[in-house]
């Protein structure tokens, strides 16, 4: 980057590189979805605040160069600026955006003198590639005991989720196998900067717990158009969609209520 405030520029042909500013993000499901582009197949960058997808990565820049940055809440944002489905299918492409991105990030940091969470070094191993897949009503988005649904929805939801470990954890619950029936997300969090940000005001739909002794912020929220959709009446009430997330990732990861 030829200047610690540029703000856009070309990457070797292959993608896009912006400077944005994080507005006005409720959740850090909304976050992701300004960060790294609304998508429910994104994956957690390892060792980085950002996420990745089929054609878009973003990684969260440290609170303190904001000043230096005149932007506030700072991130880089990268594209693809071309069709590479097969390179994202094997994993290539993911791994190459998350490389330059944190690439990027670390040289913006480091030349600004900002301390902060960017990676020294890119990861090593891409983020899984993410698929719509069956879901289990008594063991939903992979971790055991979460039942979402009532006992009386039928058959035919589907889930995308990361998977891992919860250091950026999501899933999205749809009614069908298409992105366009999503209903529903979760996130589970522990990078300190979005459990600083979004903390557990909403008790209806945010949790904190303590997890080996790091805060873990558990969420729930619903896609837009959800109450077009005859498939939300299948879901449990938020208060129990919450309880029932933050209690089985408590069991899987020996957590404790706050």
């Amino acid at each position: 980057m030829a200047t610690p405030r540029l703000s856009y520029c070309d990457v070797d042909d292959e993608f896009t590189l912006s400077l944005e500013s994080l507005h006005s993000a409720e959740s850090v499901w909304e976050t992701a979805e300004e960060v790294a582009a609304a998508s429910p197949v994104r994956a957690p960058i390892p060792g980085a605040p950002g996420w990745v997808n089929r054609s878009y990565a973003g990684v969260l820049l440290p609170t303190d160069c904001a000043d230096a940055l005149a932007k506030p809440a700072p991130y880089l944002q990268i594209q693809a600026t071309n069709d590479q489905e097969d390179t994202w299918r094997d994993g290539a492409l993911q791994q190459r955006m998350a490389t330059v991105l944190t690439t990027a990030s670390d040289r913006l940091t480091g030349k600004l003198g900002c301390s902060g969470p960017a990676p020294a070094t890119p990861p090593g191993n891409a983020p899984p590639v993410l698929e719509r897949e069956e879901l289990d009503p008594a063991r939903a988005c992979g971790i055991e005991g979460f039942a979402p649904l009532k006992p009386s929805a039928v058959a035919g939801f589907s889930q995308a989720a990361t998977g891992g470990d919860f250091r950026l954890w999501s899933c999205a619950i749809g009614a069908g196998d298409d992105d366009s029936d999503n209903l529903v997300h979760f996130t589970v969090t522990q990078e300190a900067a979005l459990v600083e940000r979004h903390g557990a005001d909403d008790k209806d739909r945010s949790a904190l717990l303590t997890c080996a002794g790091r805060p873990t912020l558990v969420q729930v929220g619903h896609f837009y158009g959800l109450k077009e959709k005859p498939a939300r009446d299948d879901l449990r009430p938020d208060a129990d969609l919450l309880t029932g997330l933050a209690d089985a990732v408590a069991g899987q990861a020996g957590c404790e209520r706050e």
